[in-house]
C-alpha cells in the first residue's frame, strides 16, 4: 500500500475511462480520504478536551464509523489514534458515543466498530505477541462499545471474544 500524503503519480499511459484509470482513481481517493482522516484524528487528539458537547462528539462518531477502519492497512494506522482519542476525550463525549452506539443496528455496529477492532487486535497480538499500549487502548475502546451493546443486547457475547486477548490476559 502507498503511504498517506504521497499519492502515486497518475499513469499517463492509462486512458481516461479505462479499468486501469478507474482503479488508479479509486486508489487516489482512498489515499486522500485516509490522509484527511489521519489529519482529522491528529487534530482531534490535540483538542480532545474540547469534545464534551454532543455536536463535537459527533465528529468522533463519524470517524469511528469510517469504512477505512475495515481496510487492514488503514485500520492499523487509524485505529490506535481513534482509540487513544476516545479514551482521552471527556467522559461526556464517551457517554454520547455509547448512547449513539447503543442505537446502531447490529450489522452496522459489528461492521463499523467490532470487526475492525477485533481485526486490529488480532493482527497486533499476532505480530507483537504482547499487550502494547495500542492493544490495551483498543481493548478499552472495545469495552466501551460492548457496554453500549449491553443496553439493547444487539450483538451476541461471542462477537466480543478474541482468543488472543484471552491468552494474553
Amino acid at each position: 500500500p502507498t503511504p498517506p500524503y504521497s499519492p502515486p503519480p497518475l499513469d499517463s499511459s492509462a486512458q481516461v475511462g479505462s479499468e486501469e484509470w478507474r482503479a488508479q482513481c479509486r486508489e487516489d481517493v482512498l489515499i486522500a480520504l485516509g490522509g484527511a482522516t489521519m489529519e482529522l484524528l491528529e487534530d482531534l487528539v490535540l483538542q480532545h478536551k474540547l469534545l464534551g458537547t454532543p455536536e463535537r462528539a459527533q465528529i468522533v462518531l463519524a470517524v469511528a464509523a469510517s469504512p477505512l477502519l475495515s481496510w487492514p492497512w488503514w485500520g492499523a494506522k487509524l485505529i490506535p489514534k481513534l482509540c487513544a482519542l476516545i479514551l482521552a476525550a471527556p467522559s461526556s463525549c464517551r457517554q454520547h458515543l455509547m448512547l449513539w452506539w447503543s442505537d446502531f443496528q447490529p450489522d452496522l455496529l459489528h461492521s463499523c466498530l467490532v470487526q475492525p477492532l477485533q481485526e486490529f487486535l488480532t493482527a497486533e497480538l499476532t505480530a507483537t505477541k504482547k499487550l502494547t499500549n495500542e492493544v490495551m487502548a483498543a481493548i478499552k475502546a472495545m469495552a466501551l462499545v460492548e457496554q453500549a451493546n449491553q443496553v439493547n443486547r444487539r450483538l451476541p457475547p461471542e462477537a466480543w471474544y478474541n482468543e488472543l486477548i484471552s491468552e494474553k490476559l
